[in-house]
């Protein structure tokens, strides 16, 4: 079974009241759109006698529009809700345990010759699978 936590954090940040646009597990494109992916970096961080693994992945919201005020706006209601501490983001096909998600501060990555803005927001998830489980990330 595949590990699903980059689903289940973008459906997460699709149930988040108000957003002005839906996400997509990729990067944003060329149009208006916000995309969630997995960074490198991800690490084990323990394990128990059970064979559960303890894993810490990286993963980056990055939002691409020419207004930045929904840009700012956007990434930081996601900021708030991520960093809630009573959050939860459960395995829709038990591959993983939700264990807590760090986010960082939204910031602005870039501004292009065509007036574009492409903001972005890093966030550290710690899960805990099965050995063997294939994290995304």
């Amino acid at each position: 079974m595949a590990n699903d936590f980059l689903e289940c954090l973008t459906t997460s940040i699709n149930d988040i009241p108000g957003l002005k646009m839906r996400a997509v597990m990729n990067y944003p494109d060329e149009t208006e759109s916000l995309g969630v992916y997995a960074l490198p970096g991800g690490r084990i961080s323990g394990g128990d006698m059970l064979g559960r693994v303890k894993m810490t992945l990286n993963f980056e919201i990055a939002i691409h529009t020419k207004s930045i005020e929904i840009a700012n706006n956007t990434m930081w209601e996601i900021s708030k809700a991520l960093g809630d501490l009573s959050l939860d983001i459960p395995s829709q096909n038990g591959s993983y345990e939700f264990e807590s998600l760090e986010p960082e501060a939204p910031s602005l990555n870039e501004r292009d010759e065509k007036g574009w803005y492409l903001f972005i927001l890093d966030i550290t998830a710690t899960i805990i699978t099965n050995k063997g489980e294939i994290a995304n990330g």
